[in-house]
């Protein structure tokens, strides 16, 4: 592959399609930018039926990574706990490494999700807005351990 190339996933929808298409960076970023669908040669827009599938496993996906997350702040507090009561050296420069690099990862999965909402799946901007309130609302036990 050119290295001036990168590989786009076909955004068609297609339940099944994997896809991809060889894009100068320059052209996907247009392509994002405009909000223009990247499509395979010969594929076509799919619309609601995945788009509903689409959107309940992007859900489960999102409560899987928060069950996740909580798992990892009570690993984290019982290492703590353990490191304390035997006086271990914390290296707390690579701890915060690690989350940092944890939360980056965190962030480009929520920044491609919510392009596919909206270019993909035409969600709009309030009402994604509404959901993530929502959801910050129902897990406010949550978001006060941070």
């Amino acid at each position: 592959m050119d290295a001036g190339l990168i590989r786009v996933p076909c955004q068609c929808g297609g339940e099944e399609c994997q896809e991809t298409v060889l894009l100068t960076r320059g052209s996907a970023e247009a392509s994002r930018a405009s909000k223009e669908l990247v499509l395979a040669p010969g594929h076509a827009r799919m619309w609601a039926p995945h788009a509903r599938r689409e959107a309940r496993r992007l859900r489960e996906e999102a409560r899987a990574l928060k069950a996740e997350g909580r798992e990892a702040r009570l690993r984290r507090d019982e290492l703590w706990a353990s490191a304390k009561e035997a006086q271990l050296p914390v290296d707390l420069d690579a701890a915060r490494a690690a989350l940092e690099a944890r939360v980056a990862r965190m962030w480009l999965h929520l920044d491609d999700a919510l392009w596919e909402l909206l270019v993909i799946h035409e969600v709009s901007v309030e009402e994604i807005l509404a959901r993530v309130m929502g959801s910050l609302g129902s897990a406010r036990g949550d978001v006060a351990e941070l």
